[in-house]
């Protein structure tokens, strides 16, 4: 039922490159992915297979610690550091005044940044004072998993592409996780073409479902098939009419159900339907920096949370960057 790889440790499987040309992805002129950055980074010894003008992960890695080291940014670091709460605190009149000149608005109010941190090596915490904080932690380490009915009760394998790596797919059958097996891949986006295309060398048959598509332009090419999005999972009758394909004796918790009214049987599921943004160390952090509270809303039902992270948005963010009621707190990539 479980993945064998529950704990995501990276969410980068062997086989990743990037989906924009390294030409557009360099910081700027005097740092480009020269020829050399991409023959040096790699680890493996095989030869590459993909456009020069697309980088593997390690070549990518590579090329950024090479700008960080040559750019002298270690000592503005620390490493092996976990942030675990970022809230805002006013400060008084008379210190804003104090640390900004006396010619600013002695009325405006201040607001800096209060970080707590912490290390595996240490117990105790730091706090520390900021004027600005920008939170650059990324978005792809919370899968996101859709509803899908019936879905506790499949007997197979189910995971994330969270969890992938290359080498389930590997080309040696007793290697192969998926060897001689049929299966699902939810979404239809690049980490499930990429995860289809290694499987299908191994697996008997790779369905792709994507709900952005009806069952007007499902197809099938080889072993990979493209259908619509799931309706639900488990023994719900099927029409004479649907598309069965599999074991018809095989378990009802096995066949998997679409919204164009087929149904195929599964031994495996991957759900490749991206993350959801993830701010833990904000998580305790209010609007009002003087709330104090076990609720997130007010009397009025009013929100209260620093950040709301529904529907893959992050809010209230100006040109989803610079938060409107504190623009000294921002948010990259």
């Amino acid at each position: 039922k479980e993945s064998p790889n529950s704990e995501i440790s990276s969410v980068m499987y062997s086989g990743l490159v990037t989906n924009l040309p390294i030409e557009i992805m360099q910081i700027d002129a005097d740092h480009p992915f020269e020829s050399k950055v991409l023959s040096q980074s790699s680890n493996s010894g095989s030869s590459r297979i993909h456009s020069p003008s697309f980088a593997t992960h390690e070549e990518v890695q590579y090329y950024l610690e090479k700008y960080f080291d040559d750019n002298k940014l270690r000592q503005y670091t620390k490493f092996n550091t976990k942030v675990t709460r970022v809230a805002p605190v006013q400060m008084s009149v008379s210190a804003a005044t104090t640390n900004k000149g006396e010619d600013e608005d002695e009325n405006e109010n201040q607001t800096r940044w209060l970080v707590s941190s912490g290390t595996d090596s240490s117990t105790e915490e730091e706090e520390e004072e900021f004027d600005c904080v920008l939170v650059c932690n990324g978005h792809y380490s919370k899968p996101a998993l859709p509803k899908v009915q019936g879905l506790k009760s499949f007997s197979g394998l189910v995971m994330h592409s969270a969890q992938y790596d290359s080498h389930m797919a590997s080309t040696h059958d007793e290697g192969s996780l998926f060897h001689k097996q049929r299966v699902l891949l939810v979404g239809a986006k690049n980490s499930s073409v990429d995860i289809a295309r290694e499987i299908s060398k191994t697996a008997s048959a790779v369905v792709v479902s994507d709900r952005n598509i009806s069952g007007v332009f499902a197809t099938t090419h080889g072993n990979l098939s493209h259908v619509p999005g799931i309706s639900h999972i488990g023994t719900a009758s099927v029409s004479d009419t649907n598309t069965y394909t599999g074991n018809s004796s095989g378990s009802g918790s096995d066949i998997v159900h679409f919204t164009d009214g087929t149904s195929q049987k599964f031994d495996s599921i991957i759900f490749a339907t991206g993350y959801d943004y993830d701010f833990p160390f904000l998580s305790s952090a209010y609007l009002n920096a003087d709330y104090d509270s076990d609720s997130d809303v007010d009397v009025e039902g009013n929100d209260l949370s620093l950040i709301q992270t529904s529907d893959r948005c992050v809010r209230p963010l100006y040109k989803q960057c610079f938060h409107l009621r504190y623009p000294t707190l921002a948010f990259i990539g």
